[in-house]
């Protein structure tokens, strides 16, 4: 439109930018109220989550999930506990295996001497001239005898030495289980012990923290009723400044018009002089200059109004927030729930126990195989003795016969009698090789009975507690 008065094109313009601006205003104001009406939906959701929340960590499955996680937790304990109790034992078997090995050592040393005897027996024996006695066949015994005695000792040595290798297997392989996780078991019992106190501390404050966050949902809610009271400011501003661009536009018109023209129209300016127009469009400007003068006046009022009530309620919305992390919220503040921190931390467990598995079938592998060695050591050592008597007989024998001969059956009569000694001496090294074979097996024997018991159990213990505690503190704690 074409304005041949000046003023008129200056009003015209002003009523438009009045108009934008009221329409900006009044949108933006109610994009604001849409939001909070939003939040309300959102508040009323929350809360009734929140009232959920305590019957959740009260239902009986996640009890049973927690009863559960104490015995877990007395378990890994009792786990650290017991790798020091296992070290002490192997370390025992290892001084004890050390023990077998001097007494067999010991019994080498005398059927070592034993066939040294018998090259001597062998060279007395063709020194004598007695023509109804072979005493070769004497010589010969006695070296049969000390090989098989030595063949025997050998065979023992070789077998003792393998079984000396798997107690340090075993011993060895304890010891760095217990140093790489002895440290470990112990932190994840504290703890689980401490996650099975948050549990029931969290379960104490669910209550009242549901109670309290319905408080200030509840006084959110009505605040925000009062914000949106408050935002209708933009639709009384808009209208306020709709009447003002209607009478700005309107005094455009009357000023913009000639007087035939004005009267054809019928409009207010129609018989008036263009000093009186102009007189009426400055008094018109005045009157809307006040009016939209107080508009602004009460709409920065209510506006300023509306900013603190929003921050107020910004505020309760944080103190919500907070509330919640402080009764359902980790630790660690990564935004996951406690439950969630308890799940990883019965994960580490399950991790630690399936090591421990592993760990203890590679123990008991070498334990059993020391225990079963070990009886057959015992069994075999039936040998020696065999030996001790042959040596008894063929020693007596000899030495009937040397007695007949006088002097020149004296120094066989020696070695015969020497024999005899040995024999003994073979007798009390197997007696004292049997009593250390005897108290190593019965420690083997018990250590492998302990650690079958007492780790077939807790370790199920554990396994059933893990397994059992994971699943619901998953789905409560994502809850």
């Amino acid at each position: 439109m074409t304005h041949k008065d000046p003023l008129a094109a200056s009003l015209t313009t002003l009523s438009g930018k009045l108009g934008h601006l009221a329409q900006e205003a009044d949108s933006r104001l109610l994009a604001v109220g849409e939001r909070l009406g939003a939040t309300v939906d959102i508040l009323v959701g929350l809360t009734q989550r929140f009232e959920a929340l305590p019957h959740e960590l009260e239902n009986d499955t996640l009890h049973d999930a927690t009863d559960h996680l104490g015995k877990v937790a007395q378990e890994v304990v009792t786990t650290a506990q017991a790798l020091v109790d296992e070290g002490t034992a192997l370390a025992k078997l290892v001084v004890l295996s050390q023990q077998v090995g001097g007494r067999i050592a010991q019994l080498q040393k005398t059927v070592g001497a034993i066939a040294t005897l018998a090259v001597n027996g062998q060279i007395e024996a063709a020194h004598i001239t007695a023509k109804d006695e072979d005493f070769s066949a004497f010589a010969n015994e006695i070296l049969r005898l000390a090989r098989t005695a030595k063949a025997t000792t050998e065979g023992y040595a070789r077998e003792h030495e393998r079984v000396a290798a798997l107690v340090r297997v075993a011993c060895e392989t304890q010891a760095g289980f217990a140093r790489a996780h002895e440290a470990t078991l112990r932190s994840v019992g504290q703890q689980l012990e401490a996650s099975l106190q948050t549990v029931d501390t969290r379960r104490a404050q669910a209550a009242g923290a549901a109670a309290e966050i319905g408080r200030r949902s509840k006084r959110i809610s009505d605040e925000i009723g009062v914000v949106v009271m408050a935002l209708q400011i933009g639709d009384i501003t808009r209208q306020r400044i709709e009447h003002v661009g209607e009478a700005l536009d309107m005094v455009a018109a009357g000023m913009d018009l000639d007087e035939t023209r004005a009267r054809e129209t019928e409009s207010w300016a129609a018989a008036l002089t263009e000093g009186q127009k102009a007189a009426i469009a400055a008094t018109a400007g005045r009157m809307q200059s006040a009016q939209i003068t107080q508009a602004a006046t009460e709409f920065g009022s209510e506006i300023r109004r509306v900013v603190a009530s929003l921050a107020q309620l910004a505020e309760d919305a944080s103190a919500i927030v907070r509330s919640g992390n402080e009764v359902y919220g980790s630790t660690d503040r990564t935004g996951r729930s406690f439950l969630e921190e308890v799940r990883t931390n019965l994960a580490t467990t399950d991790a630690l126990v399936r090591e421990c598995e592993t760990a203890r079938d590679r123990v008991d592998s070498a334990v059993s195989s020391v225990a079963a060695s070990l009886g057959d050591l015992l069994v075999r050592l039936g040998s020696v003795r065999d030996v001790e008597v042959d040596m008894r007989l063929v020693g007596l024998n000899t030495a009937l016969k040397c007695g007949r001969l006088g002097p020149e059956g004296r120094t066989l009569s020696v070695v015969a009698q020497e024999l005899r000694n040995f024999a003994n001496q073979t007798v009390q090294d197997a007696d004292a090789l049997m009593s250390a074979l005897q108290e190593i097996t019965a420690a083997a024997e018990a250590f492998e009975r302990d650690r079958q018991n007492r780790d077939a159990n807790r370790l199920a213990v554990m396994e059933r507690g893990v397994m059992t505690s994971l699943g619901p503190l998953e789905e409560c704690g994502v809850r």
